[in-house]
């Protein structure tokens, strides 16, 4: 399952109780798929075992406090015997994403992990491309109304690539809003600024009943970093306006 299609509730199954080897083999195979994610890496995630089953966890930084919020969970099942389930869900409510074998799950978490809880599979990969490579950060985008071409080979990138190569975001940025993300909605970069230091960014998505919905942030280069806003929705229309909404607001989004 990917981030844009709507995933499905998973039922409750039961867990298969593992020695402290099997557990320790396991969590093991899944840590090693998590550092071979450089966007889950940049993410600050990590894997943990506890109550019979290994958690996914991401350490994020609110002031000076840090805490961990829950991803994603992978459950032993005893059947069918030696399979795991991995689920996404927020610890109460959770959704299946692949059954299989450790080796299945591992591979899943390594290449699809970043997809699948932020959208941002086309980066992750490019970005491993780069590290096997070698020129990490050296890719060059051409920009050509409000769509970016990999230089080298033609190739169309994606708004988080263009985000990341062009104009420098680190990818904690780029994976927010989160919680949009969550909801398949889609990036589509609509205004830049003469500078490149301030992007405008639709989101938009498809309900189940076929009617669309979405909303607009601002990526923006301020005080020395990098930030993203929600702008109201009669306020997004320029960049603009963005700016001066968010002035007005004293730099709090919406």
């Amino acid at each position: 399952m990917s981030w844009n299609q709507w995933p499905e509730y998973s039922r409750r199954q039961s867990a298969q109780k593992l020695t402290q080897e099997q557990a320790a083999s396991i969590l093991k195979a899944l840590t090693n798929a998590i550092q071979n994610s450089m966007v889950l890496m940049e993410l600050h995630h990590a894997m943990r075992f506890a109550r019979g089953r290994f958690y996914l966890e991401r350490t994020t930084s609110y002031g000076v406090r840090m805490e961990k919020e829950v991803v994603a969970r992978v459950t032993p099942l005893s059947d069918p015997p030696c399979a795991l389930l991995l689920e996404s869900g927020d610890g109460q409510c959770w959704h299946a994403i692949k059954q299989g074998k450790p080796v299945t799950i591992s591979r899943t978490l390594t290449q699809q992990g970043a997809e699948i809880f932020y959208g941002l599979g086309a980066l992750d990969a490019k970005l491993r491309e780069d590290l096997k490579l070698n020129f990490k950060n050296n890719r060059e985008m051409d920009q050509d109304n409000n769509e970016f071409r990999y230089r080298e080979t033609g190739e169309i990138g994606s708004v988080q690539e263009a985000l990341y190569y062009y104009f420098g975001l680190p990818v904690d940025v780029i994976a927010e809003p989160s919680d949009w993300y969550a909801y398949r909605r889609h990036p589509v970069i609509v205004e830049v600024s003469d500078d490149a230091l301030a992007i405008l960014v639709r989101f938009s998505a498809t309900s189940l009943n076929g009617s669309s919905f979405g909303g607009t942030c601002l990526y923006i280069f301020r005080e020395e970093q990098w930030h993203v806003y929600k702008i109201r929705p009669n306020q997004s229309a320029t960049l603009s306006s963005a700016l001066q909404w968010l002035e007005k607001r004293k730099w709090q989004g919406w």
